[in-house]
């Protein structure tokens, strides 16, 4: 699921096998493309949102054919560009970081199958800060895990290395990664259904929270929610295993539960420009604050 950068319109993947084009002035989808064959699993825009997106195949796709799609919308013309399950797209510019389930971390360009670098660990995963002058890997390996931070422009080492292998249990693995649209912070989604707040500057621990209720193990890739933050920064967002949706703040309480779906938001996502918040189990549902009149007290 994912928002172009005006806030107008809207991209999410189905287990039907198709990707769904909503806008906001319509309230609805507004175009159907179909990926029968692969299926489609994440999708995004790119930096020329909302005209083109990439989107990686289905889970239940061999690792063989696995596979990354970079999609023209209007003509829906597309083209196998690379082997891939994981994408995270520069903000301005066109590249994009490919995790695959081989356990590589590759910078493409989206006009060439040949990756620029390669990164390689038993689980690694990258993605871009919201300038898109760095990225930052995860990495496990049996000597630790660890994050890294690398310029965009000096891709080939890492300018800062961050051990966080007491932080996580010994068996849980990193399963996403998303900055702060300011820079400061990293929150590590996790197999364990954990977020874990991390200071980006100096690798620091700051807060963690669950979206289960039940007791903390490793769970299947079918059973993860995927967290978003809000444009300022202030908020963390996440569906929750019960059905609810959590929102946190940045000191990591727990300040609003909302409910509404027949099962768990594996999908949240704030707009970038419009107060409106997006989230997807079996259906998609768009939330609104409500207003409150002059007489009424928050």
């Amino acid at each position: 699921m994912d928002w172009d950068a005006n806030g107008d319109v809207m991209v999410t993947s189905s287990q039907d096998k198709a990707v769904y084009l909503y806008t906001v002035n319509k309230a609805g989808v507004t175009n159907i493309l179909q990926s029968k064959k692969h299926g489609v699993s994440a999708v995004r825009f790119t930096s020329e949102g909302p005209r083109h997106i990439v989107c990686s195949s289905c889970a239940e796709a061999p690792a063989a054919s696995g596979s990354v799609c970079y999609i023209h919308f209007v003509d829906n013309s597309g083209r196998r560009v690379l082997r891939g399950r994981g994408i995270s797209p520069h903000p301005s510019r066109d590249l994009m970081l490919v995790s695959t389930s081989d356990n590589v971390c590759s910078l493409y360009t989206y006009d060439s199958s040949s990756p620029v670098i390669s990164y390689n660990a038993s689980e690694v995963i990258g993605v871009f800060d919201s300038m898109g002058t760095i990225f930052a890997l995860y990495q496990s390996k049996t000597s630790g895990k660890s994050l890294y931070l690398y310029d965009i422009a000096k891709y080939q080492t890492p300018f800062s290395t961050f051990d966080i292998t007491e932080i996580l249990f010994s068996l849980e693995e990193v399963v996403s990664l998303d900055f702060n649209p300011n820079g400061k912070l990293l929150i590590l989604g996790t197999d364990h259904r954990r977020l874990i707040c991390i200071n980006a500057m100096d690798g620091s621990f700051v807060f963690l929270c669950s979206y289960t209720d039940e007791d903390l193990h490793k769970v299947d890739c079918s059973d993860i929610c995927y967290p978003s933050i809000s444009p300022d920064s202030k908020y963390l967002l996440c569906g929750c295993s019960n059905g609810d949706i959590s929102i946190w703040d940045f000191e990591g309480r727990n300040i609003c539960r909302f409910a509404g779906h027949e099962g768990p938001p594996y999908f949240t996502c704030f707009n970038p420009k419009k107060a409106l918040v997006s989230s997807a189990c079996v259906k998609v549902a768009w939330w609104q604050p409500q207003l409150l009149h002059e007489k009424e007290e928050c």
